[in-house]
Formats: structure tokens, C-alpha cells, sequence
């Protein structure tokens, strides 16, 4: 409603000086055939390519093509009224797109919010950040998640180079590794990002000693602690590795404010 009253209040204050819609008919009939056909292109990649098994965001690029095919809708409609209506007609379609746009949108994040994992994940970023406050640069987090939470690495590792001033790395154990693979060597783990990303979102390979590690654990019970030893569902420490976590892990006085996003957990 409130979108949907503030575009009527701005579409009609724009109108003042605005005439009416003039356009030929046939003009128009051929604007809304090109909006429909770059519509059809957009999505036609979609409709052929394997990798599109859904139609999730196949709106994008076809966006264009159907705001070009509704905008030329509203103007034949508006221009087949009588001229003293026209400018009414054309806000009133206008309005309802954005009246069912954004009913749509608040739809979709109902839905979103009840499948989001955002709920489990905030539980466990905020007792991760409660237990380790700080951590020297060059630090690698790894969680395992037993909820679980994170089923891909990239969100969890984002969350932490966020919420840590970027002098941490987060990884999750066995889960999805898109993006950020790492993998377990006699020196230590070694962070591989896609050689496609490594450039543009400044991240580059790197090998982090088992000493630079602080193992995590997310517990089913919905807890959070610091593992003091390797644990055993890990790859065994090669001889002569030391897994330290007590060096890594450092104290902090007042919170960054980047962790004012996160929403406080009873203690369990």
C-alpha cells in the first residue's frame, strides 16, 4: 500500500505538465511486439541450457523486454480512451504494476523467511563471534557444522570476512565447496578460490598452517564451542603439525559495528 500510494502521489504530481498519450496505435503495437521479443531472446538461453533447471532469476535479463512490453500496453490502452482520461488511465496501470510487484516481492520473502536458514545461522555466527571476539590476521576458521547451518562454504566464509575485518577465512567442513575449495596438506590447509573470482573480489590462494587454525563447533544442540584439540572426524595432524587455538584466538573491547547485524541468542 505505502509503495503503491507514494508512486500514484509522485506519478500524478509528474503529470501535471505531462500530455496526453498521442502515440499511433500501430507505433505502440510495435514497441509491445519488441518488448515480447526481447523477452523471448532473454529467456530463450534459459529454456535450451541443462544448467537451468528452474526459472529462478531468468527474470533478469528478460526484465528489459517486458517493461518495454508493458509500458507500451499502458500507452495503447491510454491512448484508445477518450483524451480527457488518458492520464488517469495510464496511472492507474501504472499503479497496479507496482501494486502487484511489489505484493509479489513481499510473497516471495514470506516464503523466503520461512525456508531461510538465516535464524540458525545468526544463532551461530553470534556465539562464534562471543567466543572468539578477535583473531589474529591470517586466521582460518573452520566450522563443523553439526545443525547444520551452512550447507555451502562461500556464505559461512563471507559471514567471517565480514564480521572479522577480513583477517580471517571460514570454511566449513564437508560442506558444498562452491567457490572456495580447501583442501587438507602435510603443511597445513590451502584455500583455492575459482581463478574466476581471485581478481575482482581480491582473493587470492593461500596456505594457512595448522597452527593458524581454530577449529568450531556448531552444535546440534544449537551450542557453539572451541575445540582444544584436533577433532577426529578431521584428517589426521601430519607429524610434527601443532594445532594451537588459544594463539590465534585474541580478546576485544567494543564489537565492530559490522556485528550489529547480528541478533543476541540466549545463552544455552
Amino acid at each position: 500500500m505505502l509503495a503503491t500510494t507514494l508512486f500514484v502521489v509522485l506519478g500524478a504530481w509528474g503529470l501535471r505538465d505531462t500530455r496526453s498519450p498521442e502515440a499511433p496505435p500501430r507505433g505502440l503495437l510495435v514497441l509491445m511486439a519488441a518488448g515480447l521479443l526481447l523477452a523471448v531472446l532473454a529467456w530463450g538461453p534459459y529454456a535450451v541450457s541443462r544448467g537451468a533447471v528452474t526459472p529462478s532469476r531468468t527474470q533478469v535479463l528478460a526484465g528489459p523486454g517486458i517493461g518495454l512490453l508493458l509500458a507500451a500496453a499502458i500507452g495503447r490502452v491510454a491512448a484508445a480512451v477518450p483524451a480527457r482520461f488518458a492520464r488517469t488511465c495510464a496511472l492507474a496501470l501504472a499503479s497496479w504494476v507496482v501494486a502487484v510487484g511489489t505484493g509479489r516481492v513481499l510473497a516471495m520473502q514470506d516464503e523466503w523467511n520461512g525456508h531461510s536458514l538465516w535464524p540458525v545461522q545468526n544463532e551461530s555466527l553470534f556465539r562464534l563471534t562471543r567466543l572468539v571476539p578477535d583473531v589474529r590476521p591470517g586466521t582460518m576458521l573452520l566450522l563443523i557444522d553439526e545443525r547444520p547451518a551452512w550447507p555451502a562454504t562461500f556464505t559461512f566464509r563471507h559471514a567471517v570476512r565480514y564480521l572479522y575485518d577480513d583477517r580471517a577465512e571460514g570454511v566449513v567442513w564437508r560442506a558444498n565447496a562452491f567457490l572456495y575449495p580447501v583442501s587438507f596438506e602435510a603443511a597445513g590447509l590451502r584455500s583455492e578460490p575459482w581463478p574466476v573470482i581471485r581478481d575482482v573480489w581480491r582473493v587470492q590462494p593461500r596456505l594457512y598452517r595448522y597452527d593458524e587454525v581454530v577449529v568450531a563447533r556448531h552444535l546440534a544442540t544449537g551450542g557453539m564451542r572451541v575445540e582444544e584439540g584436533w577433532p577426529r572426524e578431521l584428517p589426521p595432524l601430519p607429524e610434527g603439525a601443532v594445532y594451537d587455538p588459544g594463539r590465534r584466538v585474541l580478546p576485544r573491547g567494543d564489537p565492530p559495528p559490522e556485528r550489529t547485524i547480528l541478533v543476541p541468542v540466549p545463552d544455552v
